[in-house]
């Protein structure tokens, strides 16, 4: 502390009385934790500003998920009910019962039911026995899943409320009371996958690991085609108008490549497995 009476007299410092001595001395003190409180401010401003941008990135994103999903929800209920009733009624509405989805989702529109993703995603023109990516398919998966992994867990939930639905005996394949912890697991998978394309010599032993770990479960190959269904779909709802053709066919190309390497394998352990109880 300056001692107001170190110049002498009885003046002050700069010749100020000491009263107003004390006085100018608290106001250089605020002064500073003023200008030392807003450098923090601005500081954790440009730190925290990008973080919040993120989150309100990745709010929208769910938001816009979760209004995808309750449409197609909607849409869905109405197609049961309209399914169930008898022609007469249906007559009444003034439709036929070849007519009922064109009605609920348009006239001009064409819904992607299931069987035709699953005709796409397993009959697409490439060598099934290729382990090349196509870079460009690589870099619309990653630029993709940089966009779901803020809201990763959601994502997750929605394709297995969708994969239920679709093929309801893979339910069995999983506990109810952890649901939570499979949604970890998946989306955990998902990214080491896309993280993994680079480097598929490192990759497809892992992948093929985990097929042979299926097949133990009771997964076969129908499931891995309402997987694939679930998941294109899951995609196409959160990614809305950035779900182009190119994007469709790149995830396309990466399930397929990633699947097939699972089945081989699993295909491999049903072999051991028969010659072992054949032994």
């Amino acid at each position: 502390m300056i001692d107001p009476h170190m110049t002498g007299g009885s003046a002050g410092f700069h010749g100020l009385p000491p009263d107003e001595w004390e006085r100018r001395r608290w106001q250089i003190i605020r002064d500073a934790h003023a200008a030392r409180d807003q450098l923090f401010r601005d500081f954790f401003g440009q730190i925290l500003l990008p973080i919040r941008r993120v989150a309100e990135g990745a709010g929208a994103t769910l938001r816009r998920w979760g209004r995808a999903y309750a449409t197609w929800r909607t849409r869905r209920q109405a197609v049961a009910e309209l399914a169930g009733l008898d022609d007469r009624a249906l007559k009444d509405f003034g439709i036929n019962r070849s007519e009922i989805e064109s009605v609920v989702y348009g006239r001009h529109a064409e819904p992607v039911t299931e069987g035709k993703l699953a005709a796409r995603l397993f009959h697409m023109p490439y060598d099934r026995g290729s382990t090349w990516v196509n870079p460009q398919s690589k870099r619309l998966v990653k630029e993709s899943w940089r966009q779901v992994a803020p809201i990763a867990d959601a994502a997750a939930e929605m394709f297995y409320q969708r994969l239920f639905e679709i093929d309801p005996s893979t339910r069995k394949l999983f506990h109810a009371s952890r649901m939570a912890e499979q949604r970890r697991k998946v989306v955990q998978a998902l990214t080491l996958a896309v993280e993994g394309l680079d480097n598929l010599d490192a990759l497809l032993p892992a992948v093929r690991d985990l097929g042979r770990r299926h097949h133990a479960y009771g997964v076969n190959d129908r499931h891995y085609e309402s997987v694939g269904v679930a998941l294109l779909w899951t995609l196409q709802q959160g990614l809305g108008a950035a779900w182009t053709p190119e994007m469709a066919s790149a995830w396309t190309e990466i399930y397929v490549l990633l699947s097939d390497a699972m089945r081989q394998a699993a295909r491999e352990a049903a072999a051991h497995d028969t010659r072992a109880v054949a032994a």
